[in-house]
């Protein structure tokens, strides 16, 4: 936001001009004061006029106005990450000026959200984080003190509405063998990275043939959230595929094409998989990211590497997401050897 600055300048006479533009007319202003210490007076006293009328004016302007500002500032924001609760966000107070919105009418449009579309208590965070982008932006700016976001609470200890799916290592092994009946080229290469790296599924699809070492066995992935990069030494079986594939494109991992690979294009063959091979539990590519989690836990892999290996910021979120094994995952409980 551009900023409204004084000048004061001193003049022959030894007296002191003060130059500044007007924030409403646009106009050139200037004011001549006798002394220094006159002159720094009334560069705060217009300095001030500049905060509240920019203050005053801002908090006059509607959800859809400071949207466009905030997309200006910042191109990549998250604000609009999911879909469905950004439009409906625009659609209940895109019109309204940001100093008529209150924690009140945005809890109550938060809980209409979850009702109307099932959504879990997880999904909630999501999209209070993805929203409150936009807000937090507004409190750096001085527009708004707090966000009216921070006052709507996350139950954390809800669980999940619908339980993860995770594929044991027979299970991983099947689903290798049926990709790679079904789809050597496409669905087997891009199902062993996700098998092998515990990788997001966009992580995958945007791995790039220079982000691959042969020389160190390293590939680096790219972190969809942060854009950080996380090396990682590849398997002897991951190593194999990937050499495998024909550099067809910038992208390691293509679809028959060989061009990139689209959402939904992903989506319908994982579907036809399940569907030709009738698995019992339905592919997703999340899952395999939690298979991962799951296995190299029950292998003896511990926290701290699996918070390396998936890319979390800390250690609390891989241990709320996977430090609760159920007692029947737990070989040999019993700590006696008699």
């Amino acid at each position: 936001m551009k900023k409204n600055t004084v000048r004061i300048k001193r003049l022959r006479n030894n007296k002191y001009e003060i130059a500044y533009t007007d924030p409403f007319t646009k106009r050139r202003i200037r004011k001549r004061a006798n002394t220094h210490e006159d002159a720094k007076s009334m560069e705060k006293q217009i300095t001030r006029m500049f905060d509240n009328t920019k203050l005053e004016h801002l908090q006059l302007l509607t959800i859809n106005e400071l949207l466009e500002m905030h997309f200006e500032h910042y191109p990549n924001t998250k604000v609009d990450s999911r879909r469905i609760p950004y439009e409906s966000f625009v659609k209940n107070f895109g019109r309204i000026e940001i100093r008529n919105i209150s924690p009140s009418n945005i809890k109550m449009w938060m809980e209409d959200l979850k009702e109307q579309h099932d959504y879990a208590e997880v999904t909630m965070g999501h999209i209070k984080g993805s929203i409150n982008h936009f807000f937090r932006f507004l409190v750096e700016e001085g527009i708004i003190i707090k966000s009216p976001l921070d006052y709507y609470k996350i139950d954390k200890s809800v669980p999940p509405k619908k339980e993860r799916i995770f594929y044991t290592h027979d299970e991983i092994k099947l689903i290798l063998k049926n990709a790679n009946e079904y789809s050597p080229r496409f669905l087997f290469p891009f199902i062993t990275f996700l098998v092998h790296t515990g990788a997001r599924k966009m992580e995958a699809v945007e791995l790039t043939w220079k982000n691959v070492d042969f020389a160190l066995n390293i590939i680096k992935i790219t972190d969809v959230k942060s854009g950080s990069r996380r090396p990682m030494k590849m398997s002897a079986s991951l190593r194999k595929v990937i050499e495998g594939l024909p550099h067809t494109s910038k992208y390691v991992l293509t679809n028959p094409k060989g061009e990139k690979i689209g959402r939904s294009q992903l989506h319908r063959h994982l579907q036809s998989l399940h569907c030709t091979y009738e698995t019992t539990k339905p592919l997703a590519c999340h899952a395999f990211r939690h298979s991962f989690a799951y296995n190299f836990l029950r292998n003896g892999g511990q926290m701290y590497e699996l918070m390396a290996v998936l890319g979390h910021k800390n250690i609390g979120l891989t241990i709320n997401l996977y430090g609760q094994l159920k007692s029947e995952d737990v070989e040999d409980p019993s700590p006696y050897k008699f």
